[in-house]
């Protein structure tokens, strides 16, 4: 029985470990998504800051300082808001070119070079899951394949590890007992 049980357990392992990780690509693709979609609207508002600046005949960094330079707080705290506007935007813009121009080996670790925290919590509440039959997907699936095989085999070596010390302990008990 217990060969039967290890045997099946290795396999339902491998198994969750590989339809666990075959779902990174659909994830890092819908986190791409929200991450276009929030580049973009943040893309229009840095164009509506930049043609009211030119508008009133300032640079953008002008018409910041303007408002930073006021004694009004809520003035100033306009312009921090700007700021924030147009540094988001770059970084956002930056994340989805890095993201976009990576390959599907790359990916992975251009995702957690660009993490965001905001867009992952926001992904990972809406995502759906996929199968994904690309190569891609195929790898990812393999990959976890292999880490639901060892974590399993890791496991059961610490559980074997821990009973045996528990059973020696309770051994070398016994025979203090009977002496």
């Amino acid at each position: 029985m217990g060969k039967f049980l290890d045997s099946v357990l290795d396999r339902v392992f491998a198994v969750i470990g590989a339809l666990i990780f075959s779902q990174a690509p659909a994830f890092i693709q819908q986190y791409i998504q929200r991450l276009a979609g929030s580049a973009y609207e943040l893309k229009l508002q840095a164009a509506q800051i930049n043609q009211i600046a030119t508008n009133a005949g300032l640079s953008v960094a002008e018409y910041i300082d303007r408002f930073k330079a006021s004694n009004d707080q809520l003035f100033q705290a306009q312009g921090d808001m700007v700021t924030a506007i147009l540094e988001r935007h770059a970084a956002l813009s930056q994340s989805l070119t890095s993201l976009e121009n990576s390959t599907w080996m790359t990916r992975p670790f251009t995702f957690a070079a660009h993490f965001n925290s905001d867009l992952f919590y926001g992904t990972l509440k809406h995502f759906t899951p996929a199968v994904n039959v690309t190569i891609e997907g195929i790898a990812w699936a393999f990959i976890g394949l292999l880490f639901g095989y060892f974590l399993y085999n890791t496991l059961k070596q610490a559980v074997l590890g821990v009973w045996g010390a528990a059973k020696k302990c309770l051994q070398k008990k016994k025979s203090h007992i009977r002496q």
